[in-house]
């Protein structure tokens, strides 16, 4: 079997991957699910002669001395792949990814309109970090199997305008939830922890005046609605007197009782 046919049969079958593995079948993911290719089981010998049918002789140098390199081929004029060759404990293995030749428009995608809203800003976004907690992305692994991606908090460019959209924020602090049972301390250090990256914010704005919490429209997430009443008395005067709307909803964890966004929108100066 040549390394062409699995890739032929990956496109035809509108794969994204192919995985090859010792002592395995050749396994192609489709819609994100993993389904294995009725033929032969491979052995590492025959993976490796497949992949040294598409490296260059230099590419096998790396692969022998590495046990592994990353490299790219072309299939005809209409279809290439990223390699990543590797070794396992069957011995040689790798994973083909499908590179898309032909960009899909948004409509082919079926993307909601607010994505072609934000393409088509004049600046990117700006993530913004709370110096206080570790970053989403650095979250060690007891929360879970794979980090989140987002930011703590984004600064986007509307056209002359600047808005600063602050992301779920709660009683955390480096990594850890505080105040575990009690909603108005986890108020409290929400509000410490809004501040902050409000601050952040503005180290990074470009628009005067500067943004506060009084000057933002917020909206808890309370877990109990038997909180509700405590959350708003706590929450109102630090946020000093700002628009803020409870809603009753699940938290992104159990012992968290309240979580805060926030959002505001002001001119950018003249030029």
């Amino acid at each position: 079997m040549e390394i062409t046919e699995l890739l032929k049969f990956t496109l035809d079958n509108k794969g994204s991957d192919l995985h090859l593995s010792g002592d395995n079948q050749p396994i192609v993911r489709i819609d994100g699910e993993l389904q294995r290719i009725k033929t032969d089981v491979l052995t590492s010998d025959q993976i490796r002669g497949m992949l040294f049918s598409i490296m260059t002789e230099e590419q096998r140098s790396v692969y022998e001395r590495e046990l592994e390199h990353d490299f790219a081929i072309s299939l005809g004029q209409d279809a290439r792949f990223r390699v990543n060759a590797f070794t396992n404990r069957a011995g040689a293995a790798a994973v083909l990814r499908v590179i898309p030749t032909k960009i899909p428009t948004m409509e082919q995608l079926d993307l909601p309109p607010v994505i072609r809203r934000l393409a088509e800003l004049e600046k990117g976004l700006v993530p913004v970090e709370n110096p206080r907690q570790v970053s989403a992305w650095r979250y060690p692994s007891q929360y879970g199997p794979r980090a989140p991606t987002f930011s703590r908090a984004a600064l986007a460019y509307p056209k002359g305008q600047e808005a600063l959209f602050v992301s779920g924020t709660a009683s955390i602090v480096g990594h850890e939830t505080l105040h575990a049972g009690d909603v108005a301390a986890q108020c409290r250090e929400t509000v410490r922890n809004l501040e902050c990256v409000v601050q952040e914010a503005n180290r990074l704005a470009r628009s005067r005046p500067p943004f506060a919490l009084a000057g933002m429209t917020h909206r808890a997430y309370v877990r109990h609605a038997r909180d509700a009443d405590a959350v708003q008395r706590t929450l109102q005067p630090l946020l000093g007197g700002a628009p803020l709307v409870c809603v009753q909803a699940d938290i992104c964890r159990s012992d968290l009782l309240v979580e805060v966004e926030s959002q505001a929108i002001q001119a950018l100066p003249s030029r």
